[in-house]
Protein backbone atom coordinates (compact mmCIF):
# COMPACT_ATOMS: atom_id res chain seq x y z
CA UNK A 1 0.00 0.00 0.00
CA UNK A 2 0.93 3.46 -0.71
CA UNK A 3 1.08 6.75 1.35
CA UNK A 4 -1.75 7.95 -0.84
CA UNK A 5 -4.05 4.98 0.37
CA UNK A 6 -3.19 5.70 4.21
CA UNK A 7 -3.83 8.87 3.70
CA UNK A 8 -7.45 7.95 2.52
CA UNK A 9 -8.14 5.84 5.07
CA UNK A 10 -7.06 8.27 7.68
CA UNK A 11 -9.27 10.94 6.23
CA UNK A 12 -12.23 8.14 5.90
CA UNK A 13 -11.65 7.49 9.62
CA UNK A 14 -11.86 10.92 10.78
CA UNK A 15 -15.15 11.35 9.19
CA UNK A 16 -16.00 8.02 10.71
CA UNK A 17 -15.35 9.05 14.02
CA UNK A 18 -16.90 12.23 13.36
CA UNK A 19 -20.17 10.57 12.76
CA UNK A 20 -19.96 8.45 15.67
CA UNK A 21 -19.11 10.94 17.75
CA UNK A 22 -22.30 13.01 17.23
CA UNK A 23 -24.17 9.95 17.22
CA UNK A 24 -22.91 9.56 21.06
CA UNK A 25 -23.80 12.67 21.85
CA UNK A 26 -27.60 12.20 20.57
CA UNK A 27 -27.63 8.45 22.41
CA UNK A 28 -26.70 10.42 25.46
CA UNK A 29 -29.13 12.94 24.72
CA UNK A 30 -31.93 10.13 24.32
CA UNK A 31 -30.65 8.16 27.22
CA UNK A 32 -31.12 11.33 29.59
CA UNK A 33 -35.45 10.62 28.18
CA UNK A 34 -35.35 7.36 30.36
CA UNK A 35 -34.63 5.02 26.89
CA UNK A 36 -32.55 2.55 27.99
CA UNK A 37 -29.41 0.87 26.19
CA UNK A 38 -30.47 -2.10 24.85
CA UNK A 39 -33.83 -0.16 22.95
CA UNK A 40 -31.15 2.01 21.47
CA UNK A 41 -28.99 -0.60 19.73
CA UNK A 42 -31.86 -2.84 18.76
CA UNK A 43 -34.21 0.06 17.40
CA UNK A 44 -30.77 1.37 15.49
CA UNK A 45 -30.54 -2.01 13.99
CA UNK A 46 -33.93 -2.28 12.68
CA UNK A 47 -33.12 0.96 11.02
CA UNK A 48 -29.81 -0.04 9.96
CA UNK A 49 -31.19 -3.25 8.26
CA UNK A 50 -33.50 -1.82 6.19
CA UNK A 51 -31.40 0.52 4.49
CA UNK A 52 -28.68 -2.22 3.97
CA UNK A 53 -31.77 -4.15 2.69
CA UNK A 54 -32.86 -1.45 0.51
CA UNK A 55 -29.11 -1.36 -0.81
CA UNK A 56 -28.78 -4.64 -0.94
CA UNK A 57 -30.44 -5.03 -5.32
CA UNK A 58 -27.13 -2.73 -6.04
CA UNK A 59 -24.54 -4.52 -3.67
CA UNK A 60 -25.10 -7.64 -6.27
CA UNK A 61 -27.99 -8.86 -4.66
CA UNK A 62 -28.30 -11.64 -2.17
CA UNK A 63 -25.35 -13.68 -3.96
CA UNK A 64 -23.34 -10.46 -2.76
CA UNK A 65 -23.41 -12.13 0.91
CA UNK A 66 -21.93 -15.44 0.51
CA UNK A 67 -18.87 -16.10 2.90
CA UNK A 68 -16.77 -18.53 3.68
CA UNK A 69 -16.07 -17.19 7.25
CA UNK A 70 -19.72 -16.80 9.27
CA UNK A 71 -18.00 -17.88 12.35
CA UNK A 72 -15.63 -15.39 12.26
CA UNK A 73 -18.54 -12.90 11.28
CA UNK A 74 -20.50 -14.19 14.85
CA UNK A 75 -17.40 -13.95 16.72
CA UNK A 76 -17.06 -10.26 15.85
CA UNK A 77 -20.44 -10.07 16.58
CA UNK A 78 -20.37 -11.28 19.75
CA UNK A 79 -17.52 -9.71 20.99
CA UNK A 80 -18.81 -5.99 19.26
CA UNK A 81 -21.82 -6.30 20.90
CA UNK A 82 -20.13 -4.82 23.93
CA UNK A 83 -18.68 -1.78 22.46
CA UNK A 84 -21.45 -0.07 21.92
CA UNK A 85 -23.41 -1.62 25.46
CA UNK A 86 -20.37 -0.24 27.46
CA UNK A 87 -19.60 2.82 26.03
CA UNK A 88 -23.29 3.93 26.13
CA UNK A 89 -23.99 2.66 29.45
CA UNK A 90 -20.54 4.99 30.32
CA UNK A 91 -22.23 8.38 29.17
CA UNK A 92 -24.51 8.21 31.53
CA UNK A 93 -22.74 8.64 34.19
CA UNK A 94 -19.64 10.42 32.08
CA UNK A 95 -18.95 13.59 30.36
CA UNK A 96 -19.04 12.93 26.85
CA UNK A 97 -15.42 13.72 26.33
CA UNK A 98 -14.15 12.18 28.97
CA UNK A 99 -15.90 9.16 28.41
CA UNK A 100 -14.20 9.04 24.30
CA UNK A 101 -11.04 9.88 26.04
CA UNK A 102 -10.29 6.89 27.88
CA UNK A 103 -12.36 4.90 25.13
CA UNK A 104 -8.80 4.97 23.27
CA UNK A 105 -7.04 2.18 25.11
CA UNK A 106 -8.69 0.71 21.83
CA UNK A 107 -5.89 2.37 19.54
CA UNK A 108 -3.11 0.71 22.10
CA UNK A 109 -5.06 -2.39 22.16
CA UNK A 110 -5.54 -2.00 17.92
CA UNK A 111 -1.54 -1.38 17.71
CA UNK A 112 -0.38 -4.26 19.40
CA UNK A 113 -3.04 -6.37 17.27
CA UNK A 114 -2.31 -5.54 14.41
CA UNK A 115 1.06 -6.98 14.78
CA UNK A 116 0.12 -10.40 16.58
CA UNK A 117 -3.38 -11.09 14.96
CA UNK A 118 -2.84 -9.30 11.40
CA UNK A 119 1.09 -9.60 11.44
CA UNK A 120 1.70 -5.73 10.31
CA UNK A 121 4.54 -4.30 10.90
CA UNK A 122 4.38 -1.13 13.19
CA UNK A 123 7.54 0.98 12.96
CA UNK A 124 9.12 3.11 16.41
CA UNK A 125 6.58 6.22 15.17
CA UNK A 126 3.46 4.63 15.07
CA UNK A 127 4.32 2.58 18.42
CA UNK A 128 5.74 6.36 20.06
CA UNK A 129 2.52 8.10 19.39
CA UNK A 130 0.33 5.14 20.19
CA UNK A 131 1.90 5.07 24.22
CA UNK A 132 2.08 9.02 24.46
CA UNK A 133 -1.87 9.01 23.58
CA UNK A 134 -2.59 6.19 25.88
CA UNK A 135 -0.55 8.62 28.51
CA UNK A 136 -3.52 10.78 27.61
CA UNK A 137 -5.85 9.04 28.25
CA UNK A 138 -4.46 8.06 31.93
CA UNK A 139 -4.21 11.25 32.92
CA UNK A 140 -8.04 11.82 31.57
CA UNK A 141 -8.86 8.89 33.07
CA UNK A 142 -7.03 9.36 36.68
CA UNK A 143 -7.15 5.81 37.78
CA UNK A 144 -6.08 5.43 41.74
CA UNK A 145 -7.35 9.44 42.73
CA UNK A 146 -10.96 11.34 43.96
CA UNK A 147 -12.05 12.08 40.30
CA UNK A 148 -12.27 8.20 39.16
CA UNK A 149 -15.48 7.30 38.17
CA UNK A 150 -15.96 3.33 38.14
CA UNK A 151 -17.90 4.09 34.58
CA UNK A 152 -14.45 4.80 33.35
CA UNK A 153 -14.43 0.98 33.70
CA UNK A 154 -16.91 0.44 31.13
CA UNK A 155 -15.18 2.97 28.82
CA UNK A 156 -12.58 0.46 28.84
CA UNK A 157 -14.03 -2.45 28.23
CA UNK A 158 -15.44 -0.62 25.24
CA UNK A 159 -12.79 0.01 23.99
CA UNK A 160 -11.06 -3.27 24.27
CA UNK A 161 -13.98 -4.53 22.35
CA UNK A 162 -13.80 -2.09 19.95
CA UNK A 163 -10.41 -3.21 18.76
CA UNK A 164 -11.65 -6.24 18.47
CA UNK A 165 -14.46 -5.22 15.94
CA UNK A 166 -11.44 -3.58 14.33
CA UNK A 167 -9.04 -6.40 14.45
CA UNK A 168 -11.29 -9.12 12.92
CA UNK A 169 -12.79 -6.72 10.27
CA UNK A 170 -9.18 -5.98 9.12
CA UNK A 171 -8.90 -9.71 9.27
CA UNK A 172 -11.82 -10.14 7.26
CA UNK A 173 -11.42 -7.42 4.89
CA UNK A 174 -8.71 -9.67 2.91
CA UNK A 175 -11.53 -12.01 1.73
CA UNK A 176 -14.99 -10.17 1.85
CA UNK A 177 -16.49 -6.88 1.08
CA UNK A 178 -17.20 -3.75 3.33
CA UNK A 179 -20.68 -4.40 2.51
CA UNK A 180 -20.80 -7.89 3.89
CA UNK A 181 -18.95 -6.95 7.26
CA UNK A 182 -21.63 -4.06 7.53
CA UNK A 183 -24.05 -5.97 6.86
CA UNK A 184 -23.16 -9.21 8.98
CA UNK A 185 -22.03 -7.32 12.51
CA UNK A 186 -25.41 -5.25 12.02
CA UNK A 187 -27.65 -8.22 11.43
CA UNK A 188 -26.53 -10.61 14.20
CA UNK A 189 -25.90 -7.32 16.69
CA UNK A 190 -29.55 -6.79 16.41
CA UNK A 191 -30.93 -9.86 16.58
CA UNK A 192 -28.76 -10.18 20.05
CA UNK A 193 -30.51 -6.98 20.67
CA UNK A 194 -34.29 -8.05 19.88
CA UNK A 195 -33.82 -10.85 21.99
CA UNK A 196 -33.06 -8.94 24.92
CA UNK A 197 -35.70 -6.36 24.49
CA UNK A 198 -38.46 -7.67 26.39
CA UNK A 199 -36.82 -7.42 29.19
CA UNK A 200 -35.15 -3.44 28.38
CA UNK A 201 -38.37 -1.95 26.96
CA UNK A 202 -39.56 1.31 27.95
CA UNK A 203 -42.16 3.63 25.54
CA UNK A 204 -40.77 6.18 23.13
CA UNK A 205 -42.37 9.33 22.04
CA UNK A 206 -42.06 10.08 17.88
CA UNK A 207 -39.48 12.95 18.87
CA UNK A 208 -37.30 10.01 20.53
CA UNK A 209 -37.94 7.71 17.16
CA UNK A 210 -37.01 10.39 15.46
CA UNK A 211 -33.74 10.78 17.33
CA UNK A 212 -33.21 7.07 16.98
CA UNK A 213 -33.59 7.51 12.85
CA UNK A 214 -30.61 9.86 13.54
CA UNK A 215 -28.73 7.98 15.52
CA UNK A 216 -29.19 4.57 12.86
CA UNK A 217 -28.09 7.45 9.83
CA UNK A 218 -25.14 8.75 11.81
CA UNK A 219 -24.01 5.37 12.87
CA UNK A 220 -24.83 3.85 9.38
CA UNK A 221 -22.23 6.61 8.05
CA UNK A 222 -19.73 6.17 10.46
CA UNK A 223 -19.24 2.38 10.03
CA UNK A 224 -19.42 3.01 6.34
CA UNK A 225 -16.15 5.03 6.65
CA UNK A 226 -14.68 3.09 8.66
CA UNK A 227 -14.92 -0.25 7.42
CA UNK A 228 -13.37 1.17 3.62
CA UNK A 229 -10.94 2.73 5.86
CA UNK A 230 -9.67 -0.39 7.31
CA UNK A 231 -9.87 -2.34 4.10
CA UNK A 232 -6.98 0.23 2.02
CA UNK A 233 -5.08 1.14 5.25
CA UNK A 234 -3.19 -0.96 7.74
CA UNK A 235 -4.67 -0.33 11.38
CA UNK A 236 -1.21 0.49 12.87
CA UNK A 237 -1.56 3.71 10.63
CA UNK A 238 -5.20 4.18 11.16
CA UNK A 239 -5.04 3.68 15.28
CA UNK A 240 -3.85 7.10 16.45
CA UNK A 241 -6.56 8.93 13.84
CA UNK A 242 -9.24 7.90 16.25
CA UNK A 243 -7.84 9.91 18.80
CA UNK A 244 -8.92 12.81 17.16
CA UNK A 245 -12.39 12.41 17.93
CA UNK A 246 -11.76 13.88 20.95
CA UNK A 247 -11.96 17.46 19.21
CA UNK A 248 -15.79 16.26 17.58
CA UNK A 249 -16.67 14.91 21.26
CA UNK A 250 -15.29 18.18 23.18
CA UNK A 251 -17.47 20.46 20.62
CA UNK A 252 -20.36 18.06 20.76
CA UNK A 253 -20.34 18.04 24.64
CA UNK A 254 -19.95 21.54 25.17
CA UNK A 255 -22.76 22.31 22.60
CA UNK A 256 -25.33 19.82 24.05
CA UNK A 257 -24.52 20.45 27.62
CA UNK A 258 -22.13 23.20 28.23
CA UNK A 259 -19.39 20.32 29.59
CA UNK A 260 -15.57 21.23 29.38
CA UNK A 261 -12.99 19.40 30.36
CA UNK A 262 -11.18 19.57 33.79
CA UNK A 263 -7.91 21.25 33.85
CA UNK A 264 -6.24 17.64 33.90
CA UNK A 265 -8.35 15.94 31.49
CA UNK A 266 -7.59 19.03 28.93
CA UNK A 267 -3.85 18.05 29.44
CA UNK A 268 -4.79 14.96 28.44
CA UNK A 269 -7.00 15.30 26.00
CA UNK A 270 -3.71 17.63 24.44
CA UNK A 271 -1.53 14.84 24.54
CA UNK A 272 -4.09 12.59 22.60
CA UNK A 273 -4.66 14.71 19.81
CA UNK A 274 -0.68 15.58 19.67
CA UNK A 275 -0.31 12.21 19.04
CA UNK A 276 -2.41 11.60 16.87
CA UNK A 277 -2.06 14.86 14.31
CA UNK A 278 1.98 13.82 14.50
CA UNK A 279 1.28 10.13 12.92
CA UNK A 280 -1.05 11.70 10.60
CA UNK A 281 1.62 14.21 9.29
CA UNK A 282 3.96 11.90 9.17
CA UNK A 283 2.00 9.15 7.06
CA UNK A 284 1.41 12.32 4.67
CA UNK A 285 4.89 12.48 4.25
CA UNK A 286 6.08 8.81 3.91
CA UNK A 287 6.03 7.25 0.68
CA UNK A 288 6.41 3.53 2.55
CA UNK A 289 3.17 2.48 4.26
CA UNK A 290 4.82 0.61 6.82
CA UNK A 291 7.19 2.93 8.49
Amino acid sequence: MTARHNLRGMLLMLLGVGFLSLMDAVVKTVLNQDVTVIQIIAIRGWIISFILLLSLPFQGGWATLATNHIKLHLVRTGIGFFAPLCFFLALKYLPLADTTAIFFCTTFFMTAGSVIVLGEQVGIHRWSAVIVGFVGVLIVSSPGTESFHPASILALLAGAAYAGIMLSGRLLTRTDSPFKLIFYFNTFNTLIATLLLPFYWNSITVDILLLLLLISSLALGGYVCLTYAISIAPIGALAPIEYLALVWATVFGYVFWQELPTLSAWTGISIILLSGLYIMWRESRQPDSET
